[in-house]
């Protein structure tokens, strides 16, 4: 009986053949080489490239997919006149002709305020949901001592608000804090000017009471629901139920949970069974 046994890294792949009748006798073994798939000036595997820019593809297409959706429903309401892909774009022109605040930062701040026109309002629904903030599916905190760019984010959002308390909004802060008049957006490794997407649902929510309480007949209850879906709806993590095997002993059952009691058991009685 001869039994191959293979020893894989990331450069080089080691192989050898025993006889165990004749006492595990060594056959034939050797090991070959290869290039490791890494940038030769990081040290990064090559494939950490290739599934950024897959995330960032990924991005992309579903925020195009988000801004289709929110367009079509302003135009459904009557706030645009059609759900074009550059209408939010020609609304903006439009606010920026009559005269009137022509930053969506300042609109969101006004908002609050006075009544806002239909491109307004189209402006600011649409500047709210192509920059919806960021929300985190980890359930860890992020510990004084961590260092990836998530537990940075989320430091940084923190620290952002702590100003939150004086004004009525996230955009009513970065339109009028002297800390964000040079600029309203994040640069490289700068997470500062990233909001979380729970403060952006409550800017939402109170911009929609604001309006209708001056008296703009589009902010209805039903377009802010729908609003509030399409822009801040996220994909839950994927259940891992379904990847769950057959049993090997009871082919009609699944596969119990590592943490299940009846599997502790099983597992102790198995260690305690091949101990030598």
């Amino acid at each position: 009986m001869r039994v191959l046994g293979l020893d894989v890294g990331i450069a080089s792949c080691g192989w050898a053949v025993l006889e165990l009748e004749t006492g595990a006798q060594v056959v034939a073994a050797g090991a070959r080489c290869f290039d490791a798939p890494l940038v030769d000036k990081t040290g990064e595997p090559k494939s950490a490239q290739r599934r950024a820019a897959r995330g960032q593809r990924r991005v992309i297409r579903r925020r195009r997919q988000r801004m289709n959706e929110i367009r079509a429903m302003l135009t459904t309401a009557d706030i645009l006149p059609d759900a074009k892909s550059d209408a939010l774009a020609g609304a903006l022109r439009r606010v920026l002709k009559s005269g009137a605040q022509s930053s969506p930062w300042t609109l969101r701040s006004v908002a609050h305020e006075r009544l806002l026109t239909s491109d307004e309002f189209a402006v600011v629904l649409g500047h709210i949901a192509r920059h919806r903030g960021f929300r985190s599916n980890s359930k860890r905190d992020a510990g004084a001592n961590a260092v990836d760019e998530t537990s940075k984010m989320k430091k940084a959002m923190e620290a952002t608000r702590e100003g939150l308390s004086k004004y009525s909004s996230f955009g009513d802060m970065i339109a009028n804090d002297p800390k964000f008049i040079d600029r309203k957006r994040n640069r490289d490794k700068d997470y500062s000017h990233t909001p979380k997407r729970s403060d952006l649902e409550d800017e939402t929510r109170a911009l929609f009471r604001a309006q209708r309480r001056i008296g703009n007949a589009g902010a209805t209850g039903e377009l802010e629901a729908k609003f509030a879906k399409a822009a801040f709806w996220q994909r839950p993590l994927q259940d891992s139920e379904k990847m769950v095997g057959p049993c090997p002993f009871e082919p009609d059952q699944k596969r119990t949970s590592r943490r299940a009691p009846s599997f502790e058991m099983f597992r102790f009685l198995s260690r305690l069974t091949n101990l030598r």
